[in-house]
């Protein structure tokens, strides 16, 4: 359903972002007059249909039921792109927050069991997979899954075209290592590139086919392609670094200098993160700057 225009809007700060099928979109949580909840979301690098989703008292709200908004709302005729009024949905039944999986029973008009744990084990893991009403936490349940020790369990589960959260799955593991790639290059980082790329190249699914080669494309930036002969080739090693599958943001050229390319963008919805690539021509080695201030 839709409403004229509301006085609320998304505020640039304390917003939190999330990736769905390649698009980014940010959210953010309102406390209501009454004490209801509004879950807030739109695109994050376009201006288009703002979605309100209303929730009872006490929800705790999760990447999960972000996601779930979004798939609904989509469903029912949000058109995030295109400027509009409001669209609203109402989302009813209050999110547990049990102690552990042992205390977690689901009751009635409950959307969502959130286990609220930093360490599941490889058997909880598989079950949330599986399980569209678990969260294993509350509020960061992906940068749960940002540990290399769960490769192995997560990397089948994201394979597994059966599985209900695989493109969740992905899409997080993508992230992880992506920004891990970016932002540290060192024998740690190697060895968690390392891992991915032998665990996904045992994958059979086109998403994971595609990631498997992003993995080995992204490693040989890492230790350097030798000499970059074009800008068409130095967009394509950006798109790979800045973006890679998680993320669909407009990359600029913004040097071209005989020794260095770089390339960066600036987001206008969050001023302080700006990030810079600077691809050596001679080596193909990279440098990664992120919240620069002008």
């Amino acid at each position: 359903m839709t409403a004229d225009r509301s006085p609320m809007t998304i505020a640039r700060k304390g917003t939190r972002a999330i990736t769905i099928d390649a698009i980014e979109y940010r959210w953010l949580v309102r406390l209501g007059k009454h004490h209801d909840l509004y879950l807030i979301i739109e695109l994050t690098n376009e201006s288009g249909q703002l979605l309100i989703a209303k929730l009872r008292q006490a929800t705790i709200v999760t990447p999960w039921l972000v996601k779930k908004a979004i798939d609904y709302a989509l469903g029912q005729g949000w058109q995030p792109q295109q400027s509009g009024p409001d669209f609203i949905i109402r989302i009813y039944g209050s999110l547990q927050t049990p102690e552990n999986w042992e205390q977690a029973n689901k009751i009635s008009g409950t959307d969502c069991l959130v286990l609220n744990t930093w360490n599941p084990s490889p058997a909880l893991l598989s079950r949330w997979a599986y399980d569209k009403t678990l969260c294993l936490e509350g509020c960061d349940e992906d940068l749960v899954l940002h540990e290399q020790r769960y490769l192995s369990v997560l990397i089948p589960l994201a394979d597994d075209e059966q599985c209900p959260k695989a493109d969740y799955i992905l899409t997080t593991l993508a992230h992880y290592i992506c920004h891990s790639f970016r932002v540290s290059k060192n024998s740690n980082t190697e060895e968690l590139l390392a891992e991915a790329i032998e665990l996904a190249e045992r994958c059979t699914s086109p998403a994971m086919e595609r990631w498997a080669a992003l993995l080995k494309r992204q490693w040989a930036y890492g230790q350097g392609i030798g000499r970059i002969t074009s800008s068409a080739e130095a967009y394509s090693i950006a798109e790979d670094i800045l973006n890679g599958m998680y993320r669909s943001v407009k990359i600029t050229l913004i040097a071209d200098t005989d020794s260095y390319f770089e390339f960066g963008f600036d987001n206008s919805n969050f001023p302080l993160n700006r990030e810079r690539l600077i691809l050596n021509k001679e080596t193909g080695t990279f440098t990664y700057r992120r919240n620069l201030y002008r």
